[in-house]
């Protein structure tokens, strides 16, 4: 994602925060992690608070298809594991192209497909 300092990150599907907190503290970076579920978002807030990045790293409670953010105001976006349980897809990667600068990137590290797979490969042992 080609980090510097002073870039903003969004967090799409933060978890309980440890990769924003990665970013912050190593690259310098502000980001803003949003997650569907209340109780990740609390614990992250809490780790944030505890390892003294609270000036840096924020979290909030919402959806990845309706992110609470006005147009082009990250640098950089980035999802962890959190793509392969959104359905919608295209209305993920259409709000993350809405809420990135121009020239932002949006990194995905994670298994997504678009087509129905099998959920298990047969094992076809000796």
């Amino acid at each position: 994602m080609e980090l510097r300092a002073g870039l903003h990150l969004l967090d799409v599907g933060s978890g309980i925060g440890g990769p924003a907190r990665y970013f912050a503290a190593e690259h310098g970076c502000r980001v803003t992690g949003i997650d569907l579920t209340e109780e990740f978002v609390f614990v992250s807030r809490s780790l944030t608070r505890r390892t003294k990045l609270d000036h840096a790293v924020e979290f909030l409670h919402g959806s990845a298809l309706a992110l609470p953010f006005g147009m082009a105001g990250f640098d950089r976006a980035y999802t962890i594991h959190a793509g392969m349980n959104i359905a919608d897809k295209l209305g993920l990667f259409r709000e993350v192209r809405r809420v990135l600068k121009p020239e932002g990137v949006f990194a995905i590290f994670d298994l997504m497909s678009i087509q129905k797979v099998p959920s298990a490969i047969p094992y076809r042992g000796r």
